[in-house]
């Protein structure tokens, strides 16, 4: 988390790609030596490890495991049933949640700590999100997807999901702030990328409650900052470039991507804005934010890359979602990136890529 007294200090991204390589490499070997049967099964029952999870966040379990404790001790706490709560939880060591001790007692692993309800990664919102009631019809209609085209989220509720969320705001905020938390995670590792130092003025477009915004500024003392997003968002902003101290060196700036964003900046970031459309409304923001720069300055795009044929990226599963809950939303590559670029008023620049994102520079013609 973010606080005006720590900077967060970004993972070596040598030691990222190593893990991750290791990671490949022990599935590659586990697939070797298992029957494909049985690799069938694991990964069929994956559905049944996000049921998991969801269950534990949104029944409170996970707050219960500060310290040793039985399934039956918990139970009686939260009015469940001790031996399913104990079957399930067993099936929790298994994901690496918790642990099960000689004398009966679960206990949360460090994964299962991220899952309280005051963890400031707010990945129990993560989780909350993805096992809600619109993400979860939306996947149910993958297979209409793959016959027709046609986005699973619309096909599901009738509506996108924009609108979901105007009208069902309880999952609004579970959303915003399970984004807040991967921003959490990412602001470190983007805030290494690029170097910041080289502009004066960052202009973060759709840059939510400021985090990415606070973590940059927060490592370059002479950066200043503007902040667009809707006036409700900024106002939760304002709180945390205070926590931050970097909030003299920001402008709040009520804007939208989609009409208007204050002009005259030398760079203008956006982060995880782009996948969520198809190739014309991209042309469009991009379109909306040129029209505010000077020739020369540059726009930032923070994304994941994923080639046509990447088969081993993590963001070819981020990729599914937003196919299946958004509107033709996508990952791109650094080709088709610069193609949006191109075609909407810039000269692509310089790809600093990372491990799990890239920071994707255009130039203002």
């Amino acid at each position: 988390m973010i606080r005006s007294n720590h900077r967060v200090k970004a993972p070596s991204h040598m030691i990222v790609r190593a893990a991750l390589g290791l990671h490949r490499l022990l599935e590659r070997l586990a697939r070797r030596v298992l029957t494909p049967e049985a690799l069938v099964f694991t990964e069929v029952v994956r559905l049944a490890r996000s049921e998991v999870l969801g269950a534990l966040v949104a029944l409170g379990v996970m707050d219960e495991l500060r310290r040793p404790t039985t399934a039956a001790e918990i139970a009686g706490r939260l009015g469940l049933d001790a031996d399913r709560l104990f079957r399930v939880l067993r099936a929790a060591t298994q994901m690496g949640l918790v642990t099960l001790d000689r004398r009966g007692r679960f206990t949360a692993t460090r994964i299962g700590r991220v899952l309280r309800s005051d963890h400031p990664s707010q990945s129990r919102e993560l989780v909350r999100y993805f096992t809600s009631r619109g993400n979860r019809d939306a996947w149910s209609f993958l297979t209409h997807t793959l016959r027709t085209g046609e986005n699973g989220f619309g096909k599901a509720h009738g509506t996108d999901v924009w609108t979901w969320f105007a009208e069902h705001p309880e999952e609004r905020e579970t959303f915003g702030r399970a984004l807040m938390g991967l921003e959490l995670g990412d602001a470190p590792f983007v805030a290494s990328l690029f170097p910041w130092a080289e502009v004066a003025v960052i202009c973060d477009v759709g840059g939510g409650c400021g985090v990415l915004l606070s973590e940059i500024l927060l490592r370059n003392p002479r950066v200043a900052g503007v902040l667009v997003d809707a006036p409700a968002v900024l106002a939760s902003a304002g709180q945390l470039l205070a926590r931050c101290d970097v909030i003299d060196r920001v402008t709040l700036a009520p804007g939208s991507f989609f009409e208007r964003v204050p002009p005259g900046h030398d760079a203008y970031l956006m982060k995880h804005i782009l996948h969520d459309w198809d190739d014309t409304t991209c042309t469009r923001i991009l379109g909306v934010v040129r029209q505010a720069m000077a020739p020369g300055a540059k726009a930032l795009l923070v994304e994941r890359l994923l080639d046509r044929h990447d088969t081993t990226s993590f963001a070819v599963l981020t990729d599914l979602q937003m196919m299946v809950a958004c509107a033709d939303g996508r990952e791109r590559s650094r080709e088709d990136f610069a193609t949006l670029l191109r075609n909407s008023g810039f000269r692509p620049g310089r790809v600093f890529a990372g491990p799990t994102i890239a920071v994707i520079e255009g130039v203002a013609i």
